[in-house]
């Protein structure tokens, strides 16, 4: 799995979002519950590996997680057949298929799914439309595929 800083660093982020983005430590990872949908709860609270990383802007409700987690075969084709049945947009990154969408709840974040193999990346944030979630997800499965090689 890679790492947090393999994921995001402080130079991506300052590119890609903000310079005052920083790494939120001292947090358990994304709660399963925090995702939209049943299928996707259950599927990260079963996940067997997972790197959950969280970046923000300090003293504001921007930030945004970057999570990678490994699914058994009969989890992520339930979470595939779910997602296919959806309204989320699907698209792909890196040659992987992603689904997205914006939810406008009170606050308002984008929620970014991409399945490459076994492994699982989600983008979740306040920070970006899900479509703007790409970069997040290519460094991720970049990195993913780099600790695999």
């Amino acid at each position: 799995m890679p790492t947090c800083d393999q994921i995001m660093d402080a130079a991506a982020t300052a590119e890609l979002f903000d310079s005052a983005i920083v790494p939120i430590t001292g947090i358990d990872g994304l709660d399963p519950q925090g995702l939209p949908g049943p299928v996707a709860q259950a599927a990260l609270a079963s996940a067997s590996n997972r790197v959950s990383c969280m970046w923000g802007i300090p003293n504001s409700d921007g930030g945004f997680h970057g999570v990678v987690a490994e699914l058994d075969p009969t989890t992520r084709a339930g979470l595939v057949a779910a997602l296919d049945a959806s309204d989320y947009e699907r698209s792909t990154v890196a040659g992987a298929p992603t689904w997205g969408t914006d939810v406008d709840d009170v606050m308002g974040y984008s929620v970014s799914y991409t399945i490459d193999g076994d492994a699982w990346v989600i983008v979740l944030g306040t920070l970006f439309f899900h479509d703007h979630s790409a970069p997040v997800t290519e460094r991720a499965l970049a990195a993913l595929r780099a600790a695999n090689a």
